[in-house]
């Protein structure tokens, strides 16, 4: 997938023929429409929000105001790229089973 279009587009068409994702991860740098807005858009899309599959955020960015933005959007973690690998598993973990 090159770009959030197509990534939004891919998750409706997934979900269109009822196949099950439980998880998507994004970065906020796409070219087309940037991860925040892919994620709003996945929230607010009629097919997809029904579904609430968490998003989680591994991206290189660390603007305050980018991050405050990610907060908002619901079912999202945000994790560095330079994150290690057992703290990227545990936020997989509690975003599909948030209740263990």
């Amino acid at each position: 997938i090159q770009n959030g279009d197509e990534a939004l587009k891919y998750v409706i068409n997934c979900l269109t023929k009822k196949v099950a994702l439980d998880l998507i991860i994004t970065d906020i740098a796409h070219s087309g429409i940037n991860g925040i807005d892919f994620a709003n858009a996945v929230r607010s899309n009629e097919i997809v929000s029904r579904h609430k599959i968490p998003i989680l955020f591994i991206t290189m960015n660390s603007d305050k105001s980018l991050i405050g933005r990610i907060k908002k959007i619901p079912l999202v973690k945000f994790l560095s790229k330079t994150a290690p690998c057992e703290e990227i598993n545990f936020a997989i973990e509690t975003l599909i089973y948030p209740k263990l």
